[in-house]
């Protein structure tokens, strides 16, 4: 527990030096109680989540297989069923602006608004090299398995199982979403929902942000 509050105050501190050299003013708040890390002089209001590569073993039809991604934890912390604790999703557009996701290993972020991440508990991005059709190939070609393929190349068998029928894989809405915000700094000059007006974003990220935005007033609902 120790070195995650570690890392997340470091990705705190990262975020604000990529605020500063882009002319921002970024401050921390005295109390940290409503979800916001930063804060900038416009009045947006940011929460940065941190997180590192870890390969983690999933199950699939009785099978293991590794996948590395960086797991970012949204929500609170509360004691469920059977005493264990759960996340807890929230309206965390009525909490900050922007979220600001940062990959350690590959000094990435994600600047995201906050309404894309309502009443989610965890996003999950993978790293920026992904496994090509070649490289699934050859090690088909050796005999190998979905599964040892996939633990080969640190991934799932479904993205295994498309690279060997040529197909690409496709996120769902939501991690399609996410991707589109990497490195969109310049999304911190305006309000969240005044990016669906104007000529900020190409008309496939306005669809995807209109759609997030639809998606979740649903489930409000």
């Amino acid at each position: 527990m120790a070195d995650c509050i570690k890392i997340g105050e470091a990705g705190v501190l990262r975020v604000m030096s990529e605020l500063i050299l882009r002319k921002h003013a970024p401050y921390k708040p005295a109390v940290d109680d409503h979800g916001v890390d930063l804060m900038l002089s416009s009045g947006l209001r940011i929460q940065v989540k941190t997180a590192t590569l870890k390969t983690r073993v999933n199950r699939t039809d009785g099978k293991e297989f590794s996948k590395t991604a960086y797991h970012f934890t949204l929500g609170s912390a509360q004691f469920g069923n059977a005493h264990k604790y759960v996340r807890r999703a929230r309206l965390y557009s009525e909490e900050c602006d922007y979220f600001v996701f940062f990959g350690v290993d590959e000094n990435r972020f994600w600047i995201v608004p906050s309404f894309v991440l309502d009443n989610r508990s965890c996003l999950v991005l993978g790293p920026r090299a992904k496994p090509n059709e070649q490289q699934v190939q050859a090690l088909a070609a050796r005999g190998m398995g979905l599964t040892e393929i996939a633990n080969k190349l640190g991934c799932c068998p479904v993205t295994v199982w498309k690279r060997k029928r040529e197909t690409k894989t496709r996120m769902g809405a939501f991690t399609n979403t996410v991707r589109t915000c990497e490195d969109r700094w310049d999304f911190l000059s305006v309000k969240p929902m005044e990016l669906l007006a104007g000529d900020r974003r190409r008309e496939d990220e306005i669809a995807a942000l209109e759609l997030m935005l639809e998606t979740t007033a649903q489930e409000a609902r």
